[in-house]
């Protein structure tokens, strides 16, 4: 770039996406009794060391984007450049990634700029990945075309408050329709629930099995999953076929373990967030919602992924 003109720089690593060096996570010192397992997977030695992998891999990530900040501070336009750090979709093991659950979608967002947004706070602000293109056009001084859809969320990075800002950021709507099978669902998170519709509720949820047994997405924590007693909850919750409807109070059940949707206690927020998913759904022109699956776009993975090879 010509001296003084703006940038924009966007880095993207395979860390800490599969496959993993075995037991790189113990070479670089980590133990096994340190490492969390979170309730949604089977703690056994082989989860464990899956973890530890996966958390070598995001140290790798790590340092390699503190060398770009350093890069940034010795040309000297750290302070005056916004620094955006966060992550596609949640932890790659069962039951997380290519789930609407929040260790599938929540991912983290940290964000840098000294010029413009007062630092130490933490915004409660929900916001998803089509809010950053708005909210970078803005700070720019480019007013975001009208067919973006999603708003920026510049206030709040030049406020010098913190928790919630926005009182129409109170919620999110995710969707998934295939990865590397069809199990289509559609969700609604707010700070106190999970709701997650299921529109084809027969098929099992991860029917994703060959993919975390290919070279692309080996996960030896898929070995502790297939051991499980197949009549077991984690089983069912990570393999079997899910209710048309999944709604989780998330202040008693941060990983959305027990299943409240059918729990006469919870009828009327459950009828409440499933009217607010409709609106929004076809507010945004959802086919599942309309009635058309058939018009829903789908190839199976395979034929996919020879199509992109070509």
């Amino acid at each position: 770039r010509e001296e003084g003109q703006p940038f924009h720089f966007w880095f993207n690593t395979s860390e800490p996406h599969r496959p993993y060096d075995w037991q790189s996570g113990l070479r670089r010192g980590m133990t096994l009794e340190d490492i969390v397992v979170p309730p949604t997977l089977p703690d056994t030695e082989e989860t464990r060391t899956d973890l530890a992998d996966y958390f070598y891999e995001v140290e790798l990530f790590d340092a390699a984007a503190g060398e770009i900040v350093r890069r940034l501070e010795r040309i000297g336009e750290l302070d005056n450049t916004i620094v955006v750090m966060t992550g596609d979709n949640g932890m790659p093991f069962p039951r997380a990634k290519m789930t609407l659950y929040d260790l599938g979608t929540k991912v983290p967002l940290a964000i840098r700029w000294p010029a413009g947004a007062p630092g130490g706070r933490v915004i409660e602000d929900f916001v998803t990945f089509a809010d950053l293109a708005p909210t970078f056009l803005e700070a720019a001084g480019v007013a975001p075309p009208t067919a973006m859809s999603a708003r920026s969320f510049l206030s709040a990075l030049e406020s010098e408050a913190g928790g919630l800002l926005d009182a129409d950021r109170t919620r999110a709507f995710s969707s998934i329709e295939l990865h590397c099978g069809r199990y289509p669902m559609r969700a609604l998170r707010t700070a106190e629930y999970l709701y997650v519709r299921n529109y084809e509720p027969e098929r099992p949820i991860n029917v994703c099995a060959t993919y975390w047994e290919s070279e692309a997405g080996y996960a030896p924590t898929w070995i502790s999953v297939l051991a499980l007693e197949q009549a077991s909850p984690m089983y069912q919750r990570i393999v079997g076929t899910r209710p048309a409807e999944e709604l989780y109070d998330l202040a008693t059940d941060p990983y959305q373990l027990e299943n409240v949707a059918a729990d006469e206690a919870y009828a009327a927020v459950r009828a409440h967030l499933a009217a607010e998913l409709d609106a929004e759904l076809r507010r945004t022109g959802d086919p599942r919602v309309e009635g058309r699956h058939e018009q829903v776009f789908y190839i199976p993975h395979r034929e996919n992924a020879q199509r992109r090879t070509r």
